[in-house]
């Protein structure tokens, strides 16, 4: 069951989602008048897309992707194909031709259906027209002129751009001006072969732009170090098309390194921006290495443009300090004056120290001036903030008696050099001021070491340099924190060959020198996509200890990143944070920082380094207030036609009347009605384009004053003030699809007529009550009037209709990947489909039974719509298991149902993962004898369960036993090689978690009743000795055997034999 599950979730991972995409946009539809036609929308998209159909501006409730009509007159159908990605829309104009009675077509005046376009059956070219140019490859902005020709005109010859048609030429050759501002141009040519057919050809147009700027920077703000990956980047701001581009990268003078195309990317007709990376090893031989990427938009066999070259980029690679030779001997006589070297390089360049027999002698330079005495150890100290490295140099003096004899060279004083763990004879503690050094790089400290009494001395040994020894019970040095690897001990030499010391525990550190805040990629956050911010820490040290946190707002912190599983460092370091999130419109002008801090835990802590402030700009593409609007008024009347719009960058606008470019680039449009026309505004920036139909309707008025019947509602014919009507009811809200009547009175006398005006539900009457009716309600633009007609003129009253929708669905949906992460930001989504009136929705998100955010929409679309709500969710750890919901209610005033319509989604579970937290007691430092056992044990707890992993150096005595969660460490009969230190991980899919445990093994003490057993045991002995002989002499003289006799045998043989006693016989 586990595994369908799984099997099912990893399907909608990788399942492809795409907006609902037409296979051609625009058609044309010819018949004679009362023909039976299908029109096709054909669309794919996944989920697979909704069709609705609209007459005019008006919504025809169908919703199959055929629809079938009877022609009637000249109309233009558009079909939209929704999924809850985006939409697409299909106009479709459909051209009825009457016949005259002879049966020949009569003339088609508007608009002329053989300058549509055709399909191939109808391209009926009987000769090639001539394009020239051929093909147009031109920079965005440019003008062009493109000549068309061909033997014959024909009935006439035309260019098509867009959906203007210039007028109709009687000549061989069609000449037209091209301004390339628009990304989505497309020309073609068109010669009229009779009034019914025609020859086209289409025009090839590429409009570019080179890249506005080319820019080369390495992705992390800090040298290269020799051996580890160097990685730059080169972006390439505001480039089109982007599948022409190509970015190479060069070093050197010319070397050309590497390649990167982008002829599989989507192709785009806007403004784009892309990147390219290149990663490198580097040796300090590349130390000062140029490196430069350009970018060129590359058309094959056409002109390409020339490439736009970044800027230099020079590497400084950083290595360790490091020395000729470690060793070297030099002899001569006393007195003579040698100069000794110590040749090393780095970068940065070294800085050196020199010691003598492990005093440090102040010298700072790579040679140093002796005079030979005796023989002496010079060691030369080579450091830069990579590391440091010695060298030791032995100087050998030599004096000479009479005879010319070298005396002896005598070798260092054994009992200063360190001593093994047995020779650490420490009867009574040491006690260091401070007990731990914490101080920043190159500031000085002073310590005291102190004891009850001094031994034979007491000094400090720092590195390998040791201060004179001191007669007293205390020790105080000054430590000077210019070296990274700086190492105290006290010591306190009890006799000439034992000692007890203590290392003093020092930390170096140094606050980062800067933080920087910058995007990964230079160019604007796009709405919807990942925008990646960087966050560089620059020479810190020690980086264990770093912690990096982000800040958006004002003080609202959103990240922290910690690098405690960093490999432990004493040096400096450079170490960098990212911060991925995705931006919506509501973001433009959001402000994030970064602050680097050195974390010591109980010590002081440093302050945070804070970044400057990264401000972010969110493009997004153009979008329209409302999409359609119907304006009404009569013959002459001036009105002004508005296209709101907004986007980031602000949108430019274009107008057309019926497919005729009007060009006119504002947002507003004055215009004289003349008659029915629908307006089109386009709203455009470089992601995308969006358009506005109006409908423009003309009232004309009869000799009585009443006015001619309209098809669609009239809002400006709207009069209420002192007209005898009364509606009731005055409002009514209904359903979708449900029946709806309202009635109209008056008690006006002597009124001629009165009724409704709807395009369904009409009525006349000259009764002083009329009712309009309709038995399912599926027209969201029915805006019904009543009229009357009286001596006074007319007046009407129109009814106030809320027509809404319940959703089909609501669903909650994740829209990052994978499990949420405690203290991330997860993101939620909800998707209510199908809804009406999108203003009247309230969307409210649970977690449980608890509301946790609640969102109202602000749209004035009437239709039904689909819509989203995104809930922002910071999960802790016991949000694990929740359930998360979302609600959409429909709030519809005094006049809607008495129950609020609502939907409510499927659970969606959440699961949180958080980094492990360690249980049970703990103890830093584990003290034992030799020969003792020892356990110690680590158990952890996260999501998912951590994986428990012990470090320590082998021993033979250890072992490690795992029950459930824990995991245990068993030392049976401990020795010196024993002690140390013990690392448990515990380690999930969030983080590495670690605790040391120090397990410290001492010699065992001799007891008072051991020493007395051995007091007691020395005079047993004697006394056993004593009955021993005392009881050998007596058996002597009872016949016991003996190997020497007394006296020689009779026979002389020499042979001992031994005497029967009485009792034995032979």
């Amino acid at each position: 069951m586990l595994g369908l599950k799984m099997l099912g979730f990893l399907m909608l991972m990788f399942s492809m989602c795409d907006a609902a995409e037409l296979k051609n946009q625009t058609e044309d539809v010819y018949g004679n008048e009362g023909d039976h036609v299908t029109l096709t929308c054909e669309a794919e998209g996944h989920p697979a897309p909704a069709f609705s159909w609209s007459l005019d501006g008006r919504n025809l409730m169908e919703t199959e992707s055929n629809l079938n009509v009877t022609i009637a007159a000249n109309a233009m159908y558009i079909c939209t194909a929704t999924n809850y990605l985006g939409n697409t829309t299909k106009h479709i104009n459909v051209y009825g031709i009457n016949t005259n009675v002879m049966g020949a077509p009569s003339a088609i005046t508007t608009p002329d259906p053989s300058r549509q376009r055709c399909t191939d059956a109808d391209n009926q070219c009987h000769e090639e027209l001539i394009l020239n140019p051929p093909e147009v490859l031109e920079e965005y902005g440019n003008t062009v002129f493109v000549n068309c020709s061909s033997a014959d005109n024909g009935v006439g010859m035309y260019w098509k751009v867009g959906e203007t048609e210039s007028p109709p030429e009687n000549e061989t050759s069609a000449v037209r001006e091209l301004t390339l501002s628009d990304w989505y141009v497309t020309a073609e040519c068109i010669k009229r072969l009779t009034e019914t057919s025609v020859c086209r050809k289409e025009l090839k147009i590429t409009v570019y732009q080179n890249p506005e700027e080319v820019i080369l920077f390495p992705t992390k703000h800090a040298a290269a170090l020799e051996g580890t990956q160097y990685e730059l980047q080169c972006d390439v701001v505001k480039v089109a098309p982007v599948q022409h581009l190509t970015v190479r990268w060069y070093t050197g003078s010319e070397t050309h390194i590497k390649t990167d195309n982008f002829t599989q990317s989507k192709a785009t007709k806007g403004l784009a921006n892309e990147s390219s990376t290149l990663a490198v090893i580097l040796s300090r031989a590349d130390n000062g290495a140029q490196f430069r990427c350009e970018a060129q938009l590359d058309f094959g066999e056409l002109e390409s443009p020339p490439p736009v070259i970044s800027s230099v980029h020079t590497v400084s690679v950083h290595y360790a300090a490091e020395l000729k030779n470690q060793i070297e001997d030099v002899y001569g006589n006393e007195g003579d004056h040698v100069t000794l070297t110590c040749e090393a390089e780095g970068h940065p360049a070294p800085a050196f120290s020199w010691s003598l027999n492990g005093r440090n002698l102040m010298e700072t330079e790579s040679n140093l001036n002796v005079t030979i005495a005796t023989n002496a150890m010079y060691i030369c100290t080579a450091t830069n903030y990579l590391g440091n490295t010695t060298k030791h140099i032995n100087v050998y003096g030599i004096n000479t008696n009479v005879m010319g004899a070298p005396s002896a060279i005598t070798i260092p004083d054994p009992s200063r050099q360190r001593s093994t763990d047995a020779d650490n004879q420490c009867h009574e503690e040491l006690i260091l001021n401070p007990p731990e050094v914490l101080e920043e790089y190159g500031n000085t400290v002073f310590v005291n070491c102190s004891s009850a009494d001094n031994g034979v001395g007491m000094y400090w040994k720092v590195g390998e340099t040791e201060s004179p020894p001191e007669n007293e019970t205390s020790a105080v040095r000054e430590l000077t924190l210019s070296d990274w690897y700086v190492t105290a001990e006290c010591i306190k030499r009890l006799t000439e060959t034992s000692v007890c010391r203590k290392e003093l525990k020092i930390t170096v550190y140094q606050n980062p020198e800067e933080v920087i805040l910058f995007p990964t990629k230079h160019a604007a956050a796009l709405e919807g996509t990942q925008y990646e911010l960087q966050c560089d820490v620059v020479k810190v040290a020690p980086v264990q200890h770093l912690t990096v946190r982000w800040y958006t707002g004002s003080e609202t912190h959103i990240k922290t990143d910690n690098f405690t599983q960093s490999k432990a460092t004493k040096g400096l370091a450079n170490e960098s944070s990212t911060l991925a999130v995705i931006l919506s419109r509501a973001d433009n002008g959001a402000q994030f920082r970064c602050e680097a801090q050195l974390d010591f835990g109980e010590l002081e802590s440093p302050p945070p380094v804070i970044s400057s402030v990264h401000t972010v700009s969110v493009h997004y593409a153009a979008e329209l207030k409302n999409q359609t609007e119907d304006v009404y008024g009569n013959e002459g009347d001036h009105v002004t036609l508005t296209c709101e719009a907004e986007g980031d960058p602000a949108p430019a606008f274009s107008w057309s009347l019926d497919g005729r470019n009007l060009m006119e680039t504002e947002s507003n449009l004055n215009v004289t009605i003349a008659t029915n026309a629908m307006y089109i505004c386009t709203a455009t920036n470089y992601l995308g384009n969006t358009t506005k139909h109006i409908n423009v309707y003309v009232m004309n008025t009869n000799v009585m004053g009443a006015p001619s019947a309209i098809t669609t509602p009239d809002p400006s014919r709207q009069r209420t003030t002192g007209c005898p009507l009364v509606l009731t009811p005055a409002e009514i809200v209904v359903r979708f699809g449900d029946p709806a009547s309202v009635d109209c009175s008056t008690s006006a006398k002597g009124f001629h007529s009165m009724g409704w005006e709807a395009p369904s539900g009409a009525t006349t009457s000259n009764t002083n009550v009329t009712t309009w009716r309709v038995e399912k309600m599926k027209d969201w633009a029915t805006k019904p009037l009543c009229y009357i007609n009286s001596v006074d003129g007319q007046c009407y009253v129109m009814l106030r209709i809320t027509l809404y929708k319940t959703p089909d669905s609501v669903s909650v949906s994740a829209l990052d990947q994978g499990p949420m992460v405690e203290g991330t930001e997860y993101r939620l989504k909800c998707d209510i489909t199908d809804v009406a009136p999108v203003q009247k929705l309230k969307v409210t998100w649970y977690r449980g039974n608890e509301a946790v955010h609640t969102e109202s929409f602000n749209d004035t679309t009437e239709i039904q719509v689909n819509v989203s709500s995104t809930l922002r969710v910071t999960p802790k750890r016991d949000h694990d298991g929740e359930l998360f919901r979302c609600e959409a209610e429909l709030h519809l005033g005094p006049n809607g149902p008495e129950r609020v319509p609502t939907k409510t989604s499927s659970p969606l579970k959440a699961v949180v993962h958080y980094a492990p937290v360690f249980t049970g007691s703990y103890s830093e430092e584990v003290n034992v004898f030799q020969g003792d056992n020892v356990t110690f044990g680590c158990s952890a707890e996260g999501h998912p369960p951590p994986e428990i992993q012990w470090s320590y150096s082998p021993g033979v005595h250890v072992t490690v036993t795992t029950r459930g969660s824990q995991k245990t460490i068993t030392v049976t009969r401990a020795t010196s090689t024993d002690a140390g230190v013990y690392i448990c991980d515990a380690t999930n899919n969030v983080r590495v978690v670690r605790r040391n445990v120090t397990l410290v093994v001492k010699d065992r003490p001799d007891s008072p009743i051991a020493k007395g057993l051995w007091w007691l045991l020395i005079p047993l002995v004697f006394v056993i000795i004593f009955v021993v002989i005392v009881l050998a002499d007596r058996w002597k003289k009872h016949g016991q055997y003996t190997f020497v006799p007394d006296k020689p045998n009779k026979d002389d043989s020499g042979i001992p034999m031994t005497p029967q006693s009485k009792e034995a016989t032979v």
